[in-house]
Parts: C-alpha cells; structure tokens; sequence
C-alpha cells in the first residue's frame, strides 16, 4: 500500500518518458519524475521516496525531504499570500501545500 504523505519503500516497475514508476506490493504505481531518477537503476530495485499530490491531485513521488510527514508536527514558512490562499515551504518542490495537510 502507498502511504501518502510519508516516505514509502517502492519497487522500480517500469521507465517512461516522464520518469519511472514505482509500484507497491499491490501494483498500485506512482511516478517518480526525471530529475530525481537516480543515475543508473535497474527494474525491481527499490527506492525510498515520499509521496504527496501534485498540482493536479496525481501520486507522485519525490526523494526530495519534506520538512515533515503526515502525523508529525512541524513549523512551515509561509512563502506567498495570494486571492487562492497561503502557500508555505514544504523543504522541497514548490511553494504549495498538498492536499494531505
């Protein structure tokens, strides 16, 4: 089972134009884009990501650090006040806060 907002163990299932996709024991898959591919990787290794929703509320993994996992208390910086809302640092991609805060 993928856990959202925490770091989960997931297995290297295929390669795409847009990453990898990690899959858990059920299949369920989630992608891992490009830029934190690791250099070499072969399929069925596994890798330690955490996983939040994007923009467009799709799983998707990052081995980037949060500043915290779902469950944990922690102290965000807001980065912008916008019409749509606050958006605070999450210690990795952009400025927005997931869903599962």
């Amino acid at each position: 089972m993928i856990h959202l907002g925490k770091f989960n163990t997931l297995t290297i299932a295929r390669k795409s134009e847009f990453g990898i996709y990690l899959a858990d024991d059920e299949q369920k898959e989630v992608l891992l884009p490009r830029r934190f591919v690791p250099d070499t990787f072969e399929l069925g290794d596994q890798l330690s990501v955490f996983v939040y929703l994007d923009s467009e509320n799709r799983l998707t993994a990052t081995t980037q650090k949060p500043v915290a996992q779902v469950g944990e208390f922690a102290s965000f910086k807001v980065v912008s006040n916008e019409s749509a809302g606050a958006f605070f640092g999450l210690g990795f991609g952009k400025r927005s806060l997931p869903s599962f805060f």
